[in-house]
């Protein structure tokens, strides 16, 4: 856990816990993030006034932040699972357009072998049918 996570999870948690559609301490919180890492002559606070603008600033800001962690990886699974914030992810590889949608079992990591083999794990099943 980094401090801009730390941040980022509090700004999602105040965006969600904002009533009549205020997402000021939400934005601020994210905006304490995002000055410290946009050029200063560039930089524009973030602002929101619905919920659905402010997850996805938030996520956003997360996602590039952490992009070498699993974190985006993770918040992906749990937006797809809650439905509301959930999205396919595309991709353009040797021109072709590779896509994973919210409901697809390549969400779902594995068991590996080893863990499911090993008589000393007990009765370990493997939590995915491909």
């Amino acid at each position: 856990l980094t401090t801009v996570e730390a941040y980022l999870i509090k700004a999602e948690c105040q965006a969600r816990l904002a009533t009549g559609n205020d997402f000021t301490e939400a934005m601020n919180t994210l905006n304490t993030v995002r000055q410290t890492r946009i050029r200063p002559e560039v930089y524009q606070p973030a602002t929101a006034s619905t919920l659905a603008e402010a997850i996805e600033l938030i996520r956003r800001t997360k996602d590039n932040e952490l992009i070498f962690s699993i974190v985006p990886f993770a918040d992906a699974r749990r937006f797809n699972n809650e439905g509301t914030y959930a999205r396919t992810m595309t991709k353009t590889y040797n021109g072709q357009t590779l896509t994973l949608s919210p409901d697809s079992h390549l969400w779902t990591m594995p068991f590996p072998a080893g863990a499911i083999n090993n008589p000393g794990n007990g009765s370990i099943e493997q939590n995915v049918e491909r």
